[in-house]
């Protein structure tokens, strides 16, 4: 699901703070890091399992990243906003 939904958010979000004509480059360049990301993804709960407390670490990180994320698209929205547009 969380697929499906980035592929439609990335096909039209991008095509909002960049220039139609660059959309495709900007998808593009953004392919190898979203493919690495997907990559390390299932490795690194796997590293910072520890004995004790299990993959606890790894969801708090998660967490963390997860909030940065939306703290990102919140300023990028921000400053992408030009006095007197509508919003």
């Amino acid at each position: 699901m969380g697929n499906g939904m980035l592929t439609i958010v990335k096909g039209t979000a991008i095509a909002q703070y960049v220039n139609r004509d660059h959309v495709a480059t900007l998808n593009g360049a953004l392919g190898l890091p979203s493919a690495i990301a997907r990559a390390l993804a299932p490795l690194m709960p796997g590293v910072l399992w520890q004995p004790g407390t299990g993959y606890t670490l790894g969801l708090w990180m998660l967490l963390a990243a997860s909030v940065v994320a939306v703290l990102a698209l919140v300023g990028a929205q921000r400053w992408r906003r030009v006095p007197g547009a509508p919003t």
